[in-house]
């Protein structure tokens, strides 16, 4: 005898799909309603603390790409000083600007989309 029993995590039955005629009792429904549901709670918890170790690294590789980013800027930058520069807008001045010359945690280059990456979960 098969049945399916869908559960919501807050203990609510979504559905029963048991195909056939044969009647189930009702001790042997709630008995497998418990144990559906301890199984979603400890199928939720590892989903979580794998969400988190996810989410910690890609946080630790996102410091490390701005501080690649920032170094090589500014390798690209003390290059540049040692260059004569001729840059200048209409009025003359020069466009040397150095606040574009950093990368901040805020940078659309590190947002999720771009810094994605699937990784097979850990167990």
């Amino acid at each position: 005898m098969i049945f399916t029993l869908f559960l919501f995590l807050c203990s609510e039955v979504c559905s029963i799909n048991k195909p056939g005629g044969v009647s189930l009792p009702v001790h042997l429904i709630t008995r497998s309603g418990h144990i559906a549901l301890q199984k979603i709670q400890q199928l939720h918890e590892k989903l979580n603390k794998s969400l988190e170790i996810l989410e910690e690294e890609v946080s630790k590789e996102k410091i490390l790409r701005v501080e690649q980013t920032r170094q090589y800027r500014q390798q690209v930058a003390t290059v540049s000083s040692d260059l004569p520069s001729n840059e200048m807008d209409i009025d003359g001045n020069n466009n040397n600007n150095d606040e574009t010359a950093g990368i901040d945690k805020n940078d659309p280059i590190l947002q999720w989309s771009n810094l994605h990456l699937a990784v097979p979960l850990k167990e």
